[in-house]
C-alpha cells in the first residue's frame, strides 16, 4: 500500500479515495491502450490498484489520442509525475451474460463514422485475457452487470 496517502492524493489531484477511478493514458504508443484503476484500498498488481497495457484497433488509439489534443486536460500518472493521463467517465465497463466489454466514450474527437457503436467504441474482454483487470473492477465496484447479451455490432437480431 502507498505510505503517505494524504500526499499521494494531493500530488495525483484525488479528491475521494473511497471513489476507484480509471485513467487511459492519452498516446500509448501505436495501436495500445494503457489504462490505470486507481482503488487505493483494494491492491491489484499496482500498490495503487491496477495496470494493464493491450492492443486495440488504431481507430481507437488515434481517438484517444485526439481527445487529449483537443479537451487539453490531463492527469499524472499514479506512477510517475508525468501528465499523460485522461480521467473517467471516458471508459467504463459492463459485464453481460456472455461476456464483459469496455465502452470508451469518445464522440468528441471527430472519428463519428468509425466508431462500432453509438457515441463511442465496444470492446470485448475476454476473460482468458483480462482476468486480473475484471476481478480488480469487480472487487472495487466498476464492473457494471447488465442482463442480456452483449453488442456485437451490426444489426439488432
Amino acid at each position: 500500500m502507498i505510505e503517505n496517502m494524504k500526499a499521494f492524493m494531493q500530488n495525483k489531484s484525488i479528491d475521494n479515495e473511497n471513489i476507484p477511478f480509471v485513467q487511459v493514458r492519452h498516446d500509448a504508443g501505436g495501436n495500445m491502450m494503457h489504462l490505470q484503476v486507481c482503488s487505493l484500498l483494494v491492491e491489484g498488481n499496482r500498490d495503487y490498484g491496477y495496470a494493464d497495457k493491450f492492443s486495440v484497433p488504431p481507430v481507437v488509439a488515434d481517438s484517444i489520442r485526439a481527445y487529449a489534443e483537443t479537451e487539453g486536460l490531463l492527469y499524472d500518472s499514479l506512477a510517475s509525475d508525468s501528465k499523460v493521463y485522461i480521467r473517467e467517465p471516458f471508459v467504463n465497463f459492463f459485464k453481460w451474460d456472455d461476456g464483459v466489454q469496455m465502452v470508451i466514450n469518445s464522440k468528441w474527437c471527430g472519428y463519428d463514422k468509425q466508431f462500432n457503436a453509438d457515441g463511442g467504441f465496444i470492446l470485448d474482454m475476454p476473460v482468458e485475457r483480462f482476468g486480473g483487470l475484471i476481478l480488480h473492477l469487480d472487487a472495487v465496484g466498476m464492473l457494471t452487470t447488465k442482463k442480456g447479451k452483449r453488442y456485437i455490432g451490426g444489426e439488432e437480431e
